[in-house]
């Protein structure tokens, strides 16, 4: 799990004079519109090279997420709270985000592939 935060964090830093993080950011939102055509466009962007984002050592416990506070609702979650951290471990942060959530104000759960079946 530490390589992959090591790797993240040398690289990130090795190639931050490739591109300016504003070119990233023009190239993110291109593609974003190919992919998704109907979405509005935003009002604001601000770039943040994701070296800033990259966790090192993981919450204790990688338990996904900490309820701060049960009323009000009050969690803090994401891939900081997961063992490691890459796209699957983002992807199932939010997923166990979204459940504490729904838990939270008595949402029922649905899953993915009653959402879009095959």
């Amino acid at each position: 799990s530490g390589i992959n935060a090591e790797y993240g964090a040398l690289y990130a830093v090795k190639n931050t004079d490739v591109k300016t993080k504003e070119e990233v950011g023009e190239e993110m939102l291109v593609r974003l519109k190919e992919l998704f055509p109907e979405l509005p466009a935003p009002k604001k962007v601000i770039p943040h090279f994701w070296r800033y984002g990259q966790i090192y050592k993981p919450y204790p416990g990688a338990p996904g997420l900490v309820t701060i506070s049960e009323n009000p609702l009050v969690i803090a979650g994401g891939d900081s709270f997961m063992e490691v951290s890459n796209l699957s471990m983002c992807a199932r942060a939010a997923e166990i985000l979204a459940d504490r959530v729904k838990e939270g104000f008595n949402i029922p759960k649905i899953a993915l592939h009653q959402v879009h079946p095959a």
